[in-house]
């Protein structure tokens, strides 16, 4: 009776880890899928209006993020007061920042009397989530506070002018990137995923414990031998082929050689790994980061549950 209670919560925890890695791909994949960004030189405004004059049919953001920290305070009560992170941007801020509104909206382009706050630092300088409407002090200006972010590092989000320097540019796609790119004769980062691809990866740490699971089934009707260790050969022949399909299609191809014995290759790809280690991640990286990470987390806790209910447990055959 106590080993099938335990199993059976083994299983239950089994489905709820797994359920919750798929919830948490799916808004992964609804809130990044159009989301991409590249590398580019410190841009001027003139390099922007020519991105503007040669392609009007993209949309593009062009933003930078200062890696120093600025002390920001509450503009009615200067005691209280943090320290932040600025990022700049130029065009539509929710390319580069769909992150979960508590209250408000984003600044708009343009609008620089206006300013978006993380959710921490709301609460540390209004102890209040909902700080719209109320101003803040950054580098001598007060600012509006148009809308509360939730994102969990020290961030504000302001509006620049296109002639400011920029050293990211955002559009809806990597194809698009790769035109204004050339057009500024840089080169794009390969290891630079854009949302699409990171949303690729996560549905497909979701899909390894069910891997697991069904392999294991299929191992325990393989050991009944005849006609049932035929027929799951050739499901785990199925099962394997289905698994390497599935990584070659979450793996951008940009990543795969055309000849596998091509070694120039893996030594571009390399040095091109060990020179993106100079720029540091903005906001938005380590929020595509996270989520992946919680994906992961979350399948391989559910791993965890279906190994306990195989091997701790000694259960003879799938539940």
């Amino acid at each position: 009776m106590k080993r099938a209670i335990m199993r059976l919560f083994c299983l239950a925890a089994f489905a709820v880890f797994l359920t919750s890695a798929v919830c948490c791909a799916v808004n992964l994949c609804a809130t990044w899928a159009n989301c991409a960004a590249c590398s580019i030189a410190p841009s001027t405004g003139g390099q922007l209006a020519l991105l503007d004059a040669l392609y009007p049919e993209i949309e593009w953001t062009a933003y930078g993020q200062d890696d120093a920290s600025l002390p920001v305070a509450n503009d009615a009560l200067p005691a209280r007061s943090a320290q932040i992170q600025a990022l700049c941007f130029f065009g539509d801020p929710g390319r580069i920042a769909p992150f979960p509104l508590v209250s408000g909206r984003l600044p708009r382009q343009g609008e620089s009397g206006a300013c978006a706050l993380d959710v921490n630092t709301a609460w540390a300088l209004f102890r209040t989530t909902d700080a719209t409407g109320n101003r803040v002090r950054v580098d001598g200006n007060s600012l509006l506070v148009a809308g509360v972010l939730d994102v969990e590092r020290p961030l504000l989000m302001v509006s620049a002018a296109q002639d400011a320097g920029f050293d990211r540019l955002a559009a809806g796609s990597r194809e698009e990137l790769a035109v204004l790119a050339a057009a500024l004769g840089e080169e794009m980062d390969p290891f630079e995923f854009s949302g699409l691809e990171i949303s690729r990866a996560a549905l497909l740490l979701c899909i390894f414990p069910v891997i697991f699971r069904v392999a294991s089934a299929l191992g325990a009707l393989r050991r009944r031998g005849g006609w049932r260790r035929e027929a799951a050969n050739l499901l785990l022949g199925a099962l394997l082929a289905g698994a390497v399909l599935a990584i070659l299609w979450c793996v951008p191809v940009r990543l795969l050689p055309t000849r596998w014995s091509d070694l120039s290759f893996y030594a571009e790809l390399l040095d091109s790994f060990r020179a993106r280690d100079l720029r540091l991640p903005d906001a938005r990286d380590l929020l595509l980061q996270s989520g992946l990470a919680r994906v992961g987390v979350l399948s391989l806790l559910a791993c965890a549950a279906f190994w306990i209910e195989r091997k701790c447990l000694q259960c003879e055959k799938p539940f």
